[in-house]
């Protein structure tokens, strides 16, 4: 196993920055256990991510204040688009902090036209990318057909 991700679905309930702040506490200490372990640490977004708590960003707070030598993130793209958010302004300004992304579509991938995919991928070095996670959330077609559709999209057009 080359990194370990996790997400959070209690942010709605944060209300302090103090509160937030032991999120991100929490963070560092499992990223060092893990990486003391030979495991690379990475924090999955969702929507919640871009709530602001007092003013600040979560997704923002996470990134400045988790140690980068014990915390990556895993950026999804999809929840970054759902929640109008321009993935491509977190990667210019938290540079190598993305071990990961997660990439899906509203359709099979690449299929929508809603995701600019191949504009992400022009700054996956600048992300500092390892790995691709691809998901096909929802099918409109036989799931091994799905499958092939986006093994095809990621090799093809993007990798």
């Amino acid at each position: 196993m080359e990194y370990l991700t996790i997400s959070n679905n209690q942010l709605k309930e944060i209300k302090t920055l103090s509160e937030l702040k032991k999120y991100a506490e929490y963070y560092t200490a499992i990223g060092k256990l893990c990486k003391e372990r030979g495991i690379r640490f990475a924090y999955h977004n969702h929507s919640d991510e871009f709530k602001t708590v007092k003013n600040k960003v979560i997704y923002d707070y996470l990134l400045e204040n988790t140690d980068p030598k014990y915390v990556s993130f895993q950026a999804d793209l999809h929840w970054m688009h759902l929640s109008q958010i321009n993935p491509i302004d977190y990667f210019k300004k938290y540079k190598n902090r993305f071990i990961s992304w997660h990439v899906k579509d509203y359709k099979e991938l690449g299929q929508s036209g809603k995701m600019d995919f191949e504009l992400y991928f022009e700054y996956a070095e600048t992300a500092g990318v390892k790995y691709i996670v691809a998901e096909v959330e929802a099918y409109n077609y036989p799931v091994w057909y799905s499958i092939n559709a986006a093994w095809n999209y990621l090799y093809f057009n993007l990798l």
